[in-house]
């Protein structure tokens, strides 16, 4: 594998390379890692606007963003107009998280409730993205308690990932043991009690 081949495969992370193992046999110039990168950006620009799976179009941004891809955000909004639903839940969670976009939490909520059956996956992935989103800590608050069981059991593990990727306070709630579906009608004295510990570290009023 040549070190061109490398630096794009790791998308020109280059602590990457060394961290795999690949470091003695990786060997570039900065003069051939700039032209490497502006290869690379290319390629994640036209990428950009036609990647339909949410985990790659994810990623791609989040290399662009770490490259400091001049034009990134303007890029992303203006995709959002003729984007399919699939599409735009990670263009919304993204700008959101890069920017704290205003519009994306009732962007992926009026695709959940139009879309359900073809995004109800994606919308919960983007939904983990928006730690720190009063708007998304009370809805997934809200589907704990709710009859709907799947859309319960997304809320909940929605916030076991929020739990363990910044939220570590929810991890000291029961949230992950109490707050189950199942346990709302098996044992409701804990859900509840684990219900309003979640609530006190979301702080919703």
């Amino acid at each position: 594998m040549t070190s061109k081949e490398l630096y794009m495969m790791n998308g020109g992370k280059t602590f990457y390379i060394y961290k795999d193992g690949f470091g003695d046999v990786y060997n570039a110039t900065p003069a051939e890692e700039a032209q490497w990168k502006a290869e690379l950006l290319d390629q994640y620009r036209d990428r950009l606007s036609v990647e339909d799976s949410p985990s790659i179009l994810k990623q791609i941004i989040e290399n662009l963003e770490y490259h400091q891809a001049e034009g990134l955000i303007p890029q992303v909004e203006s995709l959002l107009e003729t984007a399919s639903s699939r599409r735009k839940t990670v263009l919304v969670s993204q700008l959101w998280r890069m920017t704290g976009y205003p519009a994306a939490f009732s962007k992926l909520v009026g695709i959940l409730k139009e879309h359900r059956e073809t995004c109800l996956d994606e919308v919960f992935l983007a939904l983990i993205e928006m730690k720190g989103s009063p708007e998304a800590a009370a809805f997934l608050w809200d589907l704990l308690q709710s009859d709907d069981t799947l859309l319960a059991k997304k809320a909940h593990t929605t916030l076991v990932m929020w739990a363990y990727t910044g939220l570590p306070e929810l991890r000291k709630t029961g949230l992950e043991t109490d707050l189950k579906p199942e346990v709302k009608t098996a044992d409701p004295a804990a859900f509840s009690k684990a219900l309003a510990a979640v609530r006190r570290v979301l702080r919703l009023s």
